[in-house]
């Protein structure tokens, strides 16, 4: 009956709702706005490579090279992925660290409960 209980508790739309619009106490803040600086980067480099099929490719090519130096961080979106895993994996690795220290385990049943109603 605990396990169901526990499983249970990771579907409380109210306390997963408040989970979204609060940030807990020992939030690190700066990671999140390196990730959003890592997920507009990979946003528009989707952008600029989807103008690039629309137009010919010796065009393209040079309007690439080209490019001022303040934009050519825009063609590394492989890197901005991997320094977004990077930092999710850190901050998944520190909640997991915390709840070990705070409760002498880990339920990964309301763990990832509570991580597949946060990505919903």
């Amino acid at each position: 009956m605990t396990h169901l209980r526990s499983v249970l508790s990771c579907w409380n739309f109210k306390d997963s709702f408040r989970s979204l619009l609060v940030r807990p106490k020992g939030h690190l803040t700066p990671f999140d706005g390196i990730r959003g600086i890592g997920i507009l980067i990979v946003v528009m480099f989707h952008g600029l490579m989807g103008i690039g099929e629309k137009v010919s490719t010796d065009y393209f090519q040079d309007y690439l090279a080209n490019l001022p130096f303040y934009l050519s961080g825009i063609l590394q979106g492989d890197k901005a992925v991997d320094s977004f895993f990077v930092l999710s994996g850190f901050l998944i690795g520190v909640m997991l660290m915390r709840e070990h220290s705070r409760q002498g385990s880990i339920n990964y049943r309301r763990f990832y409960g509570r991580r597949f109603l946060r990505l919903m």
